[in-house]
């Protein structure tokens, strides 16, 4: 994280952009360039590039990186305002019927089409109208019926139909889709289309839900409406208040992006604004993003949507080493930032006002490994606040609020079937989850293992604060403050929650139990008038001084003894969010407790080299393979190869196996190696460990559906090291799938 602040730019070349510029000019103070772009094709590693004060409509794309003590800077002139824009003026208004206006658009981005009056985004002419400006309110009719065929809708007026796009959040409602109309059932009222299976199964309109229909001229019938017309390269507009749009400023997108560092290295943006566009860092190395106001980033009307969008939105980061910081982002139709690659960061920035429309968009969606969100403000999204994919994150010191404006049963940070690989959610505000239904707190959902959760304060859900749905394995929850519950929920043939660990919280509702948990220094149903906003942080709170040492997450106390909750007593209190006027500058770094499952990559999901198996090393026949399996709800792991995600598969005529040197253990204590083990058609398969200063222990599986195995052992006097392995005998095939090695006992003492 070297990129936290800002690199000094080391003796280059100071080149000037204005709007009363021209491309012919020599780029000096005295006769600036007319666009970034012309300075951005010439800037060499060092060069700073200062724009005066404007609105620039173009895509900024550099020739050149910069280095690292000479990076290639962008800044806005000293108080003055910069704006990027996506859009551009459309002018020639002519009348076209009643109060409908058209213009002539040489230009069409299809689907991303979006349209400006006076700067104020308008909506695409759609039925049933929309009555207001709330982006994420979607005012839909009610769906009578339907089927895999489509939807029924008794309002509907009659029309001409086919092509147009229907949005639609149907029964289970976690997310919405969108579908082409490829017919119409006059007699029924019934819109046709296709779905994919898994989204019939879950979001079938048959099931009940709201929708609305865009795309189609017949449905401008308001003020503030628009439709373009391909074909002739006609917008239509309806102009809000009966005004003449000659008069007034309409915009219409034309790029989707306003900055593309798409493998840049070495290369900041600072202090420039974006309007309907966004910024490209993919494979990008070391970029900063500072104090960057962004508007509109992403828009689509879908009519091919699923659980996502299929396209990328909002600001994409990969590669190594970026940073986005100090910057307000807003208005995004899905993602806000996709953080991915490695060791990537979002620090202090307010997110608000994204995934307008109601999908598995996110304000930060996180992949990757190793990345941070720090110090941010996120409110007002349709669905979660944060997601979390990929291994070893840091999310911390965020205020997170207003989750849930459309689709049910989510949370403000939520994952599903995921490997976290130590990923830490620590010192977060997170409160007001508005979805109707199911709403949680931190959702580590169905399948997820290796988180560690702690020092959050959860409030204003209606739901568990905290929910850990099984299977879940490898997760510890310390040091929580919780207005609610401490919950779990399953439909899988194994529900294990092995290696959870639930300590030192403090709870205004109860924990469920389940024989794998353990519990330790929780404190539950605490009444409300004790445990509330105002006492969160109280000194006469409960649970002073009742909590356990857990090394790495409560050593260091003040007092007499860790507290349970959130706060310690004698300490600084910890604030979250975002402070533009005194910014900080936090760490990367993870907590180091021995509670960890110190297998690495045991679910066999991380990304791995062509040919390799991260973390591991192949043994006997050397031919073990990793294979993709099914991922997320399937309510039969048996009928798979993998329990979940990616496993390892052994095979051939001999014997074959996969072993790991596990690091960092204790000398002298008792451990468990566990794992989910497959026989199928070879002889057996067995989980074991070796090389602790005992005998070689292993269990042997001769299953041919998927069974749970367990291995105690205790290391020798001296020993700090062990060697768990995985191998399958004689000839066949056999599977093996999240393995780890805890401290024992498990389940609690």
């Amino acid at each position: 994280m070297t990129a936290l602040l800002l690199t000094a730019c080391a003796a280059g070349a100071e080149v000037y952009v204005s709007p009363a510029g021209s491309d012919e000019n020599s780029g000096t103070q005295a006769a600036p360039f007319a666009t970034i772009q012309k300075a951005a094709s010439l800037m060499k590693a060092g060069d700073t590039c200062i724009v005066r004060g404007g609105t620039y409509h173009e895509t900024v794309t550099p020739a050149a990186s910069g280095e690292p003590d000479k990076p290639i800077t962008f800044r806005a002139a000293e108080g003055e305002t910069v704006t990027v824009s996506g859009a551009e003026a459309v002018t020639g208004w002519a009348k076209h019927q009643g109060a409908v206006w058209r213009a002539q658009l040489n230009w069409d981005l299809g689907k991303n089409n979006q349209v400006f009056f006076d700067g104020k985004r308008l909506p695409e002419a759609r039925w049933p109208n929309k009555t207001n400006d709330e982006l994420l309110d979607p005012e839909g009719a009610k769906i009578d019926g339907g089927d895999e065929a489509g939807l029924v809708c008794k309002a509907l007026p009659d029309g001409d139909w086919i092509g147009a796009a229907v949005w639609a959040l149907c029964h289970s409602k976690w997310t919405s889709w969108s579908a082409t109309v490829t017919g119409y059932d006059a007699a029924q009222k019934k819109l046709l289309f296709a779905l994919p299976e898994h989204v019939l199964r879950f979001h079938n309109p048959g099931e009940g839900g709201e929708f609305y229909l865009v795309g189609k001229l017949a449905l401008l019938d308001a003020p503030g409406e628009w439709f373009f017309d391909p074909p002739t390269k006609t917008l239509y507009l309806w102009p809000p208040e009966g005004a003449d749009p000659n008069t007034h400023a309409v915009t219409a997108k034309r790029r989707l992006l306003a900055f593309d560092l798409q493998g840049r290295a070495h290369v900041q943006v600072v202090g420039i604004n974006v309007h309907a566009a966004t910024l490209d860092l993919r494979n990008a190395r070391h970029c900063v993003v500072q104090g960057v106001r962004a508007t509109y980033v992403s828009h689509t009307r879908g009519g091919d949507t699923s659980y996502g969008l299929g396209e990328p939105t909002g600001i994409t980061v990969s590669g190594t080493g970026n940073v986005i910081r100090d910057s307000e982002l807003a208005c995004s139709v899905g993602d806000g930032i996709l953080l991915g690659g490695d060791h990537n960061a979002v620090i202090n920035c307010w997110l608000h006002d994204l995934d307008y429309f109601g999908c598995y968009g996110t304000p930060v969606k996180i992949a990757g490994t190793a990345n941070m969100l720090s110090h941010s403000t996120i409110h007002d999204t349709g669905r979660d606040c944060i997601q979390v994919s990929g291994q070893a994150h840091l999310v911390q010191y965020n205020h997170v609020y207003n989750a849930g404006r459309i689709c049910h049963d989510l949370g403000f940070l939520y994952t599903c079937a995921n490997d976290g690989g130590g990923t830490e959610i620590r010192y977060n505000h997170c409160h007001d989850n508005l979805a109707p239904g199911t709403r949680c707190g931190l959702y580590l959902d169905n399948f997820t293992s290796n988180y560690l959760v702690h020092h959050n304060v959860v409030w204003n859900t209606n739901g568990e604060e905290i929910r850990l749905n099984k299977p879940s394995q490898y997760n510890l929850v310390y040091n929580n403050t919780v207005m609610g519950n401490l919950g779990n929920w399953g439909r899988w043939k194994s529900d294990r929650m092995f290696g959870d660990r639930v300590q030192n919280n403090l709870l205004g509702g109860k924990i469920a139990p389940h024989p794998d948990l353990f519990l330790a220094n929780n404190e539950e149903r605490i009444p409300p008038e004790k445990l509330n906003r105002d006492s969160f942080s109280a000194e006469t709170r409960p649970g002073l001084a009742a909590g356990a040492v857990v090394p790495g997450i409560t050593d260091g106390f003040a007092g007499a003894g860790p507290d349970l909750g959130a706060y310690q007593a004698g300490t600084p209190q910890w604030t979250t969010g975002h402070d533009f006027g005194n910014p900080p500058n936090p760490e990367y770094r993870l907590s180091e407790t021995p509670y960890r499952n110190r297998v690495v990559n045991g679910s066999l999901d991380w990304p791995s080299p062509k040919g390799e198996i991260a973390g591991w090393a192949r043994i006997e026949a050397g031919t073990a393979k990793l294979i993709r399996g099914q991922s997320g709800i399937t309510e039969n792991q048996d009928e798979r190869d993998s329990f979940i995600g990616q496993a390892v598969c052994l095979s051939g005529p001999d014997d074959d196996g996969i072993e790991q040197v596990v690091a960092g253990l204790a000398p002298n204590t008792r451990y468990v190696v566990a794992g989910w083990l497959k026989a199928k058609d070879a002889g057996a398969i067995r989980l074991g460990v070796r090389g602790h200063a005992g005998s070689e222990t292993s269990i042997e599986s001769d299953g041919r559906t998927w069974e749970h195995i367990e291995v105690n052992f205790t290391t020798g006097a001296t020993n700090t090291t062990a060697t768990v392995f995985v191998v399958k005998g004689g000839s066949g095939a056999a599977f093996a799938d999240d393995v780890g090695l805890v401290l024992a006992p498990v389940p609690a003492e």
